[in-house]
């Protein structure tokens, strides 16, 4: 859309939400949750302040309460807020001294006059994605139900189907990227209803698995604001990002900390999944 067909709140709103300040905000609102799910944005930060050394494992106790007093005195070298946030498209913008990019997304999912359909079963978003929001702008004359957020939690290992011969044999569609995990793998947890002024936010992760439930007939599109934050591609500086969260990728929730020494990078560039 061009800019001057936007109303003058509207550009203010995504001028905001694609600012270092609405950044900065999330990072200090999720730094732990950041940290415990998505600790390559950590060592990303840790990098680019050359930050040599993380603290030693077994400090301050045993366990995993050596490694929570781990997380917590890596947390006070690497400053999240640190990195530089831009907005990730339009006119004037550059991306090649940035860490992160930022979207603000108005969006719509069509009408559907059958109803029953969704526009997205069980998956996760794509690795480089770090955080997500969304803002539901559902309209006062819209009386259908469903379109909401469902959040699941992985029975074992979150494994996904990543060819339809998979996905025939779990009896889920095969479309590409409609679903990735079998249902019977997953157990629901939490679901956030389709409607006026509701937002929610997460931290993107191999853990992170949700749906948009089907949504009955309307005449009326599902409206929606979508917010991300991903790792910017053309970044020098840009983190292999094979560190993600590996004992949580591999159904260990407790053991989701991170380890020391993550500064050191590897090379595959790919998630244990």
């Amino acid at each position: 859309m061009q800019q001057s067909l936007l109303a003058a709140h509207w550009k203010q709103f995504i001028a905001y939400h694609t600012s270092q300040a609405f950044y900065d905000e999330v990072a200090e609102l999720f730094a732990e949750g950041i940290l415990r799910y998505r600790p390559d944005l950590y060592a990303l930060a840790a990098r680019l302040q050359n930050i040599k050394d993380a603290p030693e494992d077994g400090a301050g106790g045993s366990g995993d309460t050596a490694a929570s007093e781990n997380v917590r005195k890596y947390y006070e070298l690497a400053n999240i807020t640190s990195l530089r946030a831009v907005r990730g498209r339009g006119a004037g913008v550059n991306l090649r001294d940035a860490d992160v990019k930022l979207e603000c997304q108005v969006g719509i999912n069509s009408p559907s006059s059958r109803g029953g359909t969704s526009v997205r079963g069980p998956h996760v978003d794509r690795r480089g994605e770090l955080f997500a929001g969304l803002l539901y702008l559902k309209h006062p004359r819209d009386n259908s139900r469903g379109g909401d957020l469902r959040v699941f939690r992985c029975k074992g290992e979150c494994k996904q189907l990543r060819t339809p011969a998979q996905k025939v044999r779990a009896g889920i569609a095969p479309r590409a990227g409609h679903e990735q995990f079998d249902p019977k793998s997953l157990a629901p947890v939490a679901a956030v209803k389709y409607a006026a002024n509701t937002f929610v936010m997460f931290i993107n992760n191999p853990l992170s698995v949700h749906a948009v439930t089907a949504r009955g007939s309307s005449r009326i599109s599902r409206r929606l604001i979508n917010f991300t934050g991903e790792f910017n591609p053309t970044s020098a500086a840009r983190l292999r990002e094979g560190l993600c969260c590996s004992r949580c990728a591999a159904g260990r929730a407790s053991r989701c900390l991170l380890p020391a020494k993550t500064h050191r990078i590897p090379d595959n560039n790919r998630f244990p999944l």
